[in-house]
């Protein structure tokens, strides 16, 4: 009974998917077994990604102020277009395999082939540079699910396990828990204890493993302790000494990746450990072990830039070289290997990781050095021009994160913005805004422009909504504080969204539907931009306004949830943040994919629906009175983006 009732819905399954699903006027399904085509699924998202790559790597090309605007509208137009294809051609995948996924306990209704067409097609048509950790995660789910139960596919699981691991690896980059972390973990181990190397494919993975096991992450978040950490290395030493295992020749590039990795072992456990959390390793061990490397390099000829800089910072912390002669020796390799490079036209994802890791060590040696604070300050402006220009002409890589966390580490690393002032650390956060995510930035110039609307009218018609507010008592207080007041409101609606630096990669995917993960870290932004705010002095006064702005009037939805709105100091800027921002991200024209703009009186409606509870009812209530207020709200958030990026190219991209 059971498999005749299973036998009905996997021909339901094969009639439904039969019918009807097209992107581009293709059909995208094998009419004669009614298996999805996913050879054309993957080749339709990978045209779609390169697509998509194309016009966000032109942003910083385009010179001219018009072909800059156009440019931003039909970019506005084709990633609308790749959003829905996307959707359904990412639907289509999750909807053909939800009977098996969804009670993982039973077995599998449909036909091996289709999982071996998903496995031959995803890794061959978009997994290399093109697919995204997340799309990843789902798709190597839904193979794992599979291959495990079929032994002749060991190594197709353990393949799929693999790419799980470092997508979990890169997602744990933007959401930084711990949890993630551990999963990435456990999966590379299982693929390290489960690879029985009988050909040489299991014989890579079992390396390509071992290798990434080797990582200080791992030791670093007490996950794998640092005994474990140099079994690890010892057993990547016996693979890579021997130029055969179990008579499977060992590829010469990939031995000596792996040698190369063994001779790093101390000075990736001093790096990435010891001068990162000391209390790891107790002192004396450490201390020997950064002797221990020191010595292993006495001539830095052939060295790679990265490791002669790290041996200059080593030399540093234990005193074996004046803070002087590190300083000279940094500023030649600067000058001669690190500049230079950072004047290309287009970066790649390794070569960006690779620059950007030097900026922490002459952050490091320049701030140490006895030289003057004048000549520091030099330098560290010099350093910060560089790292803007490199996060400009960063090539996309959507498989890679590290740029979201190596943003955040020099947006507030202290041994370099130190030697700005407030204002030039703020400048520098802003311009790191404007080359990862100009549709955040143009956001948030756009709610503050709306903010600024509310705040003139306000002191202009209801003074006393202010009364009472950031020690205001009276009505004439608030004419008298009018321009603080303004200037306030605008700062805070410029900094509302500054957490997302943090998650650039999460923002900016407005090519297909956010998971549910996704939405997770996206909540995360809040909370992420209080880290910023703590770059200046000036910034302080907007914590509540960044982290209550998308808390419901009567504090009982929206998030964080550990946040009460309704008993901030700052409730009344919060409310006037909170729906300025509705407001824009709901006439939004040019920055989101995933939804056509509404007009403003379909805005309004539904705002005036959620008074009381989502919404400041008095507000409101002040549009609502006010005519000339509506319509001004009206023409900035209908009519007023192109000045906005009028006034981004001016200020940023001359």
């Amino acid at each position: 009974m059971i498999n005749k009732i299973r036998k009905v819905i996997l021909l339901i399954t094969a009639i439904l998917f039969a019918c009807h699903l097209q992107v581009a006027g293709k059909e995208f399904f094998v009419s004669e077994q009614s298996i999805p085509d996913f050879k054309f699924i993957f080749d339709k998202l990978s045209q779609n990604r390169i697509t998509y790559n194309r016009y966000n790597d032109s942003i910083f090309s385009i010179h001219n102020h018009d072909e800059w605007i156009r440019f931003f509208m039909t970019r506005s137009q084709k990633n609308h277009k790749i959003y829905n294809e996307n959707e359904k051609l990412l639907n289509s995948i999750a909807d053909y395999f939800e009977t098996d996924m969804t009670d993982t306990t039973k077995e599998n209704i449909l036909p091996d082939a289709a999982y071996d067409s998903l496995n031959v097609h995803f890794f061959r048509n978009y997994a290399y540079a093109l697919t995204d950790p997340f799309i990843t995660n789902r798709v190597t789910d839904i193979l794992i699910r599979n291959f495990k139960n079929r032994q002749d596919q060991n190594y197709y699981c353990l393949r799929a396990m693999s790419w799980k691991g470092a997508s979990y690896y890169q997602i744990w980059k933007l959401n930084r828990d711990n949890e993630t972390l551990k999963k990435a973990y456990d999966c590379i181990a299982y693929v390290a204890d489960s690879a029985h190397c009988h050909t040489p494919e299991e014989l890579g993975l079992y390396g390509y493993a071992l290798q990434n096991l080797c990582l200080s992450e791992w030791t670093l978040h007490h996950i794998q302790p640092l005994k474990k950490l140099q079994e690890r290395y010892e057993k990547l030493e016996v693979l890579a000494r021997n130029h055969t295992a179990d008579q499977l020749e060992v590829p010469e590039t990939r031995r000596q990746l792996w040698i190369n990795r063994i001779k790093d072992r101390d000075l990736e456990i001093v790096r990435g450990i010891y001068l990162t959390n000391p209390e790891l390793i107790e002192k004396k061990e450490g201390d020997d072990l950064v002797k221990r490397v020191i010595k292993q390099y006495p001539d830095t000829v052939g060295l790679s830039i990265s490791s002669k800089l790290n041996l200059i910072v080593m030399k540093l912390r234990i005193g074996e070289i004046q803070t002087r002669t590190a300083l000279k020796e940094a500023k030649e390799i600067y000058e001669t290997s690190i500049k230079p490079l950072t004047r290309q036209k287009i970066l790649g994802e390794g070569a960006f990781n690779s620059l950007m890791n030097h900026y922490t060590n002459l952050a490091f040696i320049v701030d140490t050095a006895r030289v003057s604070a004048k000549y520091k300050k030099e330098c560290v402006r010099m350093f910060c021009e560089d790292i803007i220009r490199m996060f400009r002409h960063r090539k996309d890589q959507q498989n890679s994160t590290q740029y979201n966390q190596t943003l955040e580490h020099v947006s507030t690393y202290p041994r370099l913005i130190k030697y700005l002032s407030d204002e030039e650390r703020i400048g520098f956060v802003m311009e790191l805004n404007v080359a990862t995510q100009v549709t955040t930035y143009a956001h948030s110039t756009h709610v503050a422009r709306l903010a600024e609307a509310m705040m003139k009218a306000i002191i202009r018609h209801q003074r006393e909504l202010l009364v009472g507010k950031l020690g205001i008592t009276s009505k004439w207080q608030v004419r008298l504080h009018q321009r603080q007041l303004i200037n306030f409101i605008t700062r805070a609606a410029l900094c509302h969204d500054i957490g997302k630096n943090s998650i650039v990669s999460v923002v900016n995917n407005d090519y297909r539907q956010l998971c549910d993960e996704e939405r997770r870290i996206i909540r995360m932004h809040p909370r992420m931009g209080l880290k910023y705010l703590k770059i200046s002095q000036k910034l302080k006064y907007y914590h509540d306004t960044t982290l209550g702005h998308h808390k419901w009037y009567n504090g009982k939805g929206g998030y964080p949830s550990d946040f009460d709105n309704t008993k901030s100091p700052f409730r009344f800027m919060i409310d006037i943040i909170t729906l300025c921002d509705c407001m824009q991200a709901a006439t939004e024209r040019v920055g989101r994919n995933y939804k056509q703009e509404k007009s403003f009186e379909k805005v309004m409606e539904e705002l005036r629906e959620g008074a009381g509870t989502r919404y400041n009812p008095d507000l409101l209530k002040l549009i609502d009175d006010i005519p000339e207020l509506y319509n001004e709200l009206e023409r900035i958030a209908i009519y007023g983006w192109p000045d906005i990026y009028y006034e981004i190219y001016k200020n940023y991209m001359r």
